[in-house]
């Protein structure tokens, strides 16, 4: 649709407002179920929560507009924490974060409306980034994700382990982990998924790569899956092969749609009308 694409530069710098976007979901949706231009009053057979589910979860896949604007803001995000040479980075470094990373970045006094709007991504960075060991000064210790694991961040909770980067964990002048530091500050959990991850020693920085692509650079539609995923619309466990087989039919697109609807009970049938309080007599006409 093209009011899902006309948000899209705004929604590249700023998080658009919640009563905003539900007005415009709104609007498609009214306009998605309206067949007749004569019907000032459609019914909506469905919410838009649902539309907007993955095709093999049983929508027809629309976007989720306020997880679309996150994804696109997390761009934005990245290209900070990982071009930050650039006039914009060094502009917000000096203005909301002189003396930390961006990971670490807190809202400040007097905060313009797109420095808001980045900071509600930084989870989302968070969730699908992991670091790539080098040196090791660029890493606290606490708080990002740097293990080999599904849960990538640290749970010894420890007071020495405040504000420490990785690098204190070598051995000095070394990039080998120093086991006896390790063994005695860390709980066996943490021991040995530390041991586990590679210290890479070509590299001579550390850095910060997106999980969720192969490429290591973040894209704007594995974001969305994620924050999707998290939702549960995104195709799930038995579901998948269900509705894959219904949309692998060969069959025209008219067709498909109205077996979706069908199965979805979205057909103007007698019983589902009067469901939506539509005064009419459910008895066959036959």
């Amino acid at each position: 649709m093209v009011a899902q694409v006309l948000p899209s530069y705004a929604m590249n710098v700023f998080l658009l407002p919640l009563n905003l976007i539900r007005d415009i979901e709104i609007c498609m949706a009214k306009f998605f179920w309206n067949s007749s231009q004569n019907n000032s009053s459609p019914i909506n057979w469905m919410s838009w929560d649902r539309l907007s589910n993955h095709k093999h979860n049983g929508g027809l896949g629309f976007r989720d507009l306020r997880d679309f604007n996150l994804a696109m803001l997390g761009k934005q995000c990245w290209r900070l924490i990982t071009n930050q040479e650039s006039l914009v980075a060094r502009l917000y470094k000096a203005k909301y974060y002189a003396d930390r990373d961006f990971m670490e970045a807190k809202l400040g006094s007097s905060p313009s409306f797109i420095w808001r709007s980045i900071l509600e991504v930084k989870r989302i960075i968070s969730a699908g980034s992991c670091w790539r060991i080098g040196n090791g000064t660029k890493i606290q210790i606490l708080g990002q994700p740097w293990l080999k694991n599904n849960n990538p961040y640290i749970t010894t909770v420890s007071p020495v382990l405040e504000n420490q980067r990785v690098a204190s964990l070598f051995y000095e002048h070394s990039k080998e982990w120093d086991f006896e530091v390790v063994n005695d500050v860390f709980e066996v959990r943490d021991q040995h998924l530390i041991a586990s991850t590679t210290i890479e020693q070509e590299l001579e920085d550390d850095v910060l790569t997106w999980k969720l692509e192969n490429s290591g650079q973040y894209s704007v539609k594995s974001a969305y899956k994620l924050l999707q995923q998290e939702k549960g619309n995104w195709g799930m466990d038995e579901d998948i092969l269900f509705w894959k087989s219904l949309w692998n039919i060969t069959a025209p697109p008219q067709a498909l749609n109205l077996i979706w609807r069908a199965l979805t009970y979205c057909l103007p049938t007698l019983l589902q009308l009067q469901s939506k309080h539509v005064p009419v007599n459910n008895i066959c006409p036959l």
